[in-house]
């Protein structure tokens, strides 16, 4: 599950996973500002110039498919994607996964993955939790 949403997107986040046209994962470095109250979108956490890059990783990440949502325990909403990965990847000090939609770049998630990870010449996949990708009480 995401480790932070922004508190004033919560509700555009249920309203907009299934209506928003596009919505994307970018990978980001443990120097980045990404996971820090106040910031809230995808140009913010460009700003400081940490998104990682390297071979089979293009800038902006990759686009969120397969996104459904549906209700757990009557009350909270879950909304999960298809899972994403990078082939033949070489990328390094990655920490940060920033799920956001393109138009208006508004961050819908920071997932912390704990510690940075490196690929090199492989495969980097995220793949979302069994109950989804985002859970909103």
């Amino acid at each position: 599950m995401a480790s932070r949403i922004p508190k004033e997107v919560k509700k555009e986040v249920v309203d907009g996973w299934e209506a928003e046209t596009t919505w994307r994962v970018a990978l980001f470095k443990s120097t980045s500002n990404c996971n820090t109250d106040g910031t809230s979108t995808y140009a913010q956490c460009l700003a400081d110039g940490n998104e990682c890059s390297g071979t089979g990783y293009t800038a902006g990440g990759a686009e969120l498919t397969g996104r459904i949502g549906s209700y757990k325990d009557g009350t909270n909403r879950a909304l999960d994607a298809t899972d994403v990965s990078w082939a033949s990847a070489t990328i390094a000090s990655i920490r940060y996964a920033v799920v956001y939609e393109t138009t208006g770049g508004l961050i819908r998630g920071v997932y912390d993955l704990g510690s940075d990870y490196a690929v090199t010449d492989g495969t980097f996949a995220l793949t979302w939790h069994a109950d989804g990708l985002i859970k909103v009480k």
